[in-house]
């Protein structure tokens, strides 16, 4: 009886519990990996997207390298509507006018019909037509719904933080970030082989924007077309937004495993 009692004592003081173990992640932790990786991309997007605004679009860089000069000159030249004088403008008057395109969408939009050049009478003339002001008009709001969501990613991020934080996850975001970007590389990367930038450029506009607002704009009737290069020029800008953001998320992803080493360590 006394062995007994013994042998009952020793496992008393000689339970030992399982150490926390970083590498095990419980599977219901994966739907939060993934969405938690969705918000990171959001904000990078919305980070290098300020940093694109920022600099213009680097539309100085692609106006030389694209040779977007000799585009408007000869599409200019050709303009239906009268303002065939646009081909003799400078070089800095157009990266001007796309700059004030640039800041009208990313404010109250007011200015839009105020946007102007010189013709070779010196006389001011409209560079903006009703349909295309109002294309850029959707634009801006196509634009504000995205920052939005980009700031409530954002938040949403602290929230997740905070509860990853309290309640003890080990979140792998790596391989959250790394199914996202699979997923998205293998939708947008096979329909760009299967159809095309163009049609799926077009396409795109076709369901964003409403039926009765123009979102086609031919060279010889639209300066803002011509200026643009569309839609070649969104092609160059949309692979530098991807680059930015990419390296934008990998940054955000390494300062989120600080973080959370931080926090493992106040805990354990």
């Amino acid at each position: 009886m006394n062995g007994n009692m013994d042998v009952k004592k020793n496992r008393k003081y000689k339970t030992s519990y399982p150490k926390f173990n970083q590498s095990i992640i419980k599977p219901s932790h994966i739907f939060t990996e993934i969405i938690t990786a969705v918000m990171m991309l959001m904000v990078s997007l919305g980070i290098s997207w300020g940093i694109l605004t920022a600099t213009n679009f680097a539309y100085p860089f692609f106006y030389e390298k694209m040779e977007i000069q000799n585009f408007i000159d000869h599409f200019a030249a050709l303009n239906e509507f009268g303002k065939e004088d646009f081909a003799k403008s400078s070089r800095n008057e157009r990266i001007t006018i796309f700059q004030h395109i640039v800041t009208e969408i990313h404010q109250k939009q007011t200015a839009l019909s105020e946007i102007s050049f010189k013709d070779s009478k010196n006389k001011s003339i409209p560079f903006l037509t009703s349909s295309e002001v109002t294309h850029l008009q959707d634009v801006a709001k196509l634009i504000r719904l995205f920052l939005a969501t980009s700031i409530a990613s954002f938040i949403g991020l602290i929230l997740i933080q905070g509860i990853a934080h309290y309640g003890k996850w080990q979140l792998n975001l790596w391989r959250g970030a790394g199914l996202l970007l699979i997923t998205i590389g293998t939708l947008l990367g096979g329909s760009l082989l299967i159809w095309g930038f163009k049609t799926v450029f077009y396409t795109l506009h076709a369901w964003i924007f409403p039926a009765d607002h123009a979102w086609f704009f031919y060279y010889q009737e639209s300066l803002m077309t011509t200026l643009m290069k569309a839609p070649d020029l969104f092609a160059a800008i949309g692979i530098l937004w991807g680059v930015i953001s990419l390296v934008t998320l990998v940054f955000i992803l390494w300062i989120w495993k600080k973080i959370s080493v931080k926090a493992f360590q106040t805990y354990f």
